[in-house]
């Protein structure tokens, strides 16, 4: 089973992308912290990381930077996410993998995520 970390400080966002994902077959870890998140992804080796970019507690788009800067992190995909679509033009700038606006459609996401970890060597 393919094992996705998701990292929102949003509840009602972590709970809908858990329901969504867990139906279509993927283990799904959540965290509200991006530290506890970030410390899970090396021993859970996720296909997928999904970042929220505006976190309570940090900031997504420096998060995913540092996640492919390590050389233990750099080959997992990041997918970042906000409801700032201005961020869509810039976030190979943050080395993010994929970019998805908020609101999104839920088989918009389903794709977007299937893709993303089907090319993930370690999955």
């Amino acid at each position: 089973m393919k094992n996705i970390i998701v990292i929102d400080d949003d509840v009602d966002i972590l709970k809908m992308l858990h329901i969504i994902l867990t139906a279509e077959g993927y283990h799904v870890n959540c965290f509200t912290n991006w530290y506890d998140g970030y410390n899970q992804i090396n021993i859970s080796k996720p296909s997928l990381i999904i970042i929220d970019v505006n976190l309570g507690n940090g900031d997504g788009r420096k998060v995913s930077k540092l996640l492919k800067f390590k050389s233990d992190t750099h080959l997992f995909p990041v997918c970042l996410i906000s409801g700032d679509c201005t961020i869509e033009n810039e976030f190979s700038s943050y080395d993010a993998d994929e970019f998805i606006s908020k609101p999104f459609k839920n088989q918009f996401l389903i794709e977007r995520v299937n893709f993303l970890t089907r090319n993930f060597i370690n999955s």
